[in-house]
């Protein structure tokens, strides 16, 4: 006669005995742990046959909690490092976009007015005009490498005494 193999339900049944067999029974006390990984619960005097066995097993328990807390402080120091160093980081990327959007709409400005300077010059404001004739100066300084660029106060004052490059109405 054939035996029929077990099913999925009672290989998880079994699985789920064996596991609980290997936990400790309340009252009963779990099993040493391996070797070199010691227990982190205090030790108690009473665990122990001499006071000098106690002794050594707190100071050595005390030791390595000390050294947890030490390690345990160091790395949230070091979080709170990192952290802060992320937030200047993204504060200096959040001036910089500004300042890049601030560009941005500064050079679709320009280009409007200079479609408009092409397209209809005729109807181009006074400022619209004078932003005009301070971009060309400031391109014309840009291409005469040797003389530094002006500042705007200098531009401005050359382009109001510069009538030849648009005629002023």
């Amino acid at each position: 006669p054939s035996r029929k193999q077990p099913t999925h339900s009672i290989m998880a049944a079994v699985v789920k005995i064996e596991s609980l067999e290997a936990e400790p029974r309340s009252g009963e006390k779990r099993k040493a742990r391996a070797k070199g990984q010691p227990s982190r619960k205090q030790p108690v005097r009473s665990d122990f046959s001499t006071e000098r066995e106690y002794a050594q097993a707190w100071q050595k328990w005390r030791l390595s909690r000390d050294n947890n807390n030490n390690s345990v402080k160091r790395s949230r120091q070091q979080l709170r490092a990192e952290q802060k160093r992320q937030e200047q980081v993204c504060q200096s990327r959040l001036n910089e976009n500004e300042e890049l959007e601030s560009e941005v709409h500064s050079l679709h400005r320009d280009a409007k007015i200079l479609i408009k300077a092409i397209s209809k010059p005729s109807a181009l404001s006074r400022d619209e005009l004078e932003r005009v004739r301070l971009m060309m100066l400031e391109e014309q300084a840009r291409d005469t490498s040797a003389v530094p660029l002006p500042t705007a106060n200098c531009l401005r004052e050359s382009f109001l005494e510069d009538s030849r490059l648009f005629p002023v109405d």
